[in-house]
């Protein structure tokens, strides 16, 4: 097959010892061989600088960079500046691909010459792409496909750089660095090619989702991010996006007080904020087709008693355990 065309292929590695050498064989073993390997350690106080270090002794296309920590949506922006490449990929390191994820990406992005190409994710312990691509091949524009789960991740996809131009991922968005990066190039007009194989395995991170994680009142950045996304959507009659995005925000909002009151001293600016969200919302919230019943239910009584709430969490929570 023709491989003329450079993919840069972005890897942000943090304290991943463990699952590195299996991400990083995947790589390099590509059945697709024009790639330059960019290996970003973050860091990491583990053996996974070390590791990058001798990967990179072995296959000449892979490039290493030492930094202090600064976060992932930092990290993939470092590579974003220094890639040579045509098309770029992200990959996580505690992730691996099929041995012809970048072949088959290759060629559907290159069928119709496609701005972005998309691939069903997988996860070897039953994690698949919630609502995934179910047809062999389609293209248009990303914001007829809203619809798929996967669509706001980088790392199933395979974009063309020209199309990234100077778009950045955002470090004021954590945990939705993803979601505000891919929305952006979708305001570019930008074509997707679809396919529905499954090429990349996701290693799911419970970290971000368990309530013994501490609340960080940089979270409230997530909300008023996406809601400047949700107002462009609305505006420019993304209506799919919309509304399912609404319910990803609602869920957030909830998750984050749940996690507040799971904290040992809650940020009360950060309680009020959430739970003025969920008031200026009330109806769309109370009435969200997709939002689960134990969230509204949750949502509300925080909104009017929060220490009520806090003892409903607690209580659930240890007894869970």
């Amino acid at each position: 097959m023709n491989n003329d065309a450079l993919i840069s292929v972005i890897v942000p590695v943090y304290q991943v010892e463990k699952f590195l050498p299996k991400c990083l064989d995947s790589i390099i073993g590509q059945t697709y061989k024009n790639l330059e390997i960019i290996l970003i350690d973050d860091g990491s106080t583990d053996n996974s600088g070390k590791i990058c270090d001798e990967y990179a002794k072995k296959d000449t296309r892979i490039r290493v960079i030492h930094q202090n920590n600064q976060g992932i949506s930092f990290t993939r922006n470092v590579g974003l500046k220094i890639a040579r490449g045509e098309y770029i990929a992200f990959v996580d390191s505690d992730d691996y691909l099929e041995n012809d994820m970048y072949e088959y990406l290759w060629k559907l992005i290159s069928k119709e010459n496609a701005d972005v190409a998309m691939c069903n994710t997988c996860e070897d312990e039953g994690f698949r792409s919630e609502k995934p691509i179910d047809v062999a091949y389609v293209m248009g524009p990303i914001q007829k496909y809203f619809e798929f789960s996967d669509w706001m991740a980088p790392w199933n996809k395979l974009y063309k750089k020209e199309l990234i131009g100077d778009i950045r991922f955002d470090l004021a968005a954590p945990p939705s660095e993803d979601e505000v990066f891919n929305f952006e190039l979708a305001k570019k007009d930008a074509f997707v090619a679809l396919g529905n194989q499954y090429k990349y395995h996701y290693r799911c991170n419970q970290n971000f989702g368990s309530v013994t994680k501490n609340f960080r009142p940089a979270y409230i950045n997530r909300i008023i991010l996406i809601d400047k996304c949700l107002a462009y959507a609305k505006e420019h009659n993304w209506m799919l996006h919309y509304k399912t995005r609404s319910s990803a925000q609602f869920k957030h909002v909830v998750l984050f007080l749940i996690k507040l009151t799971m904290s040992s001293s809650p940020d009360k600016a950060s309680i009020d904020f959430l739970t003025g969200y969920i008031k200026k919302h009330f109806l769309r919230f109370l009435f969200d087709p997709y939002l689960l019943l134990r969230m509204k239910l949750f949502g509300l009584v925080c909104c009017i008693n929060f220490n009520l709430a806090r003892k409903i969490a607690q209580i659930y929570y240890k007894n869970k355990k």
